[in-house]
């Protein structure tokens, strides 16, 4: 049997340039060992899709200017703010295209 596991690095590899990145909300479930990874590799364009909204999973990859455009419900940090600052600053800015997907 083959088996799956593989490093954070390569497992972060295989997102490219432009790809969408589908992820859960929730601060207890938000991705960040992996997320933090696609910043330290530069990775640019990304579409992120927050399935029922979207928190810190997409607040720390839209500060760190490697998303193309945000595909949510809704973004902020709750309990600790209504608003992620980030997201609210790329998008008033006309940084991120922002696509409402409730």
């Amino acid at each position: 049997m083959t088996t799956k596991n593989m490093s954070l690095e390569k497992a972060a590899a295989l997102v490219r340039d432009g790809d969408q990145v589908v992820m859960s909300a929730g601060m207890d479930w938000a991705p960040m060992a992996f997320l933090r990874q696609l910043v330290r590799q530069d990775a640019s364009g990304l579409r992120l899709v927050g399935i029922v909204g979207g928190n810190i999973n997409f607040d720390l990859p839209i500060g760190a200017g490697i998303v193309a455009s945000a595909d949510s419900c809704s973004v902020g940090l709750e309990p600790f703010s209504r608003n992620a600052p980030n997201f609210v600053r790329h998008v008033t800015r006309g940084r991120i295209r922002m696509l409402d997907n409730t």
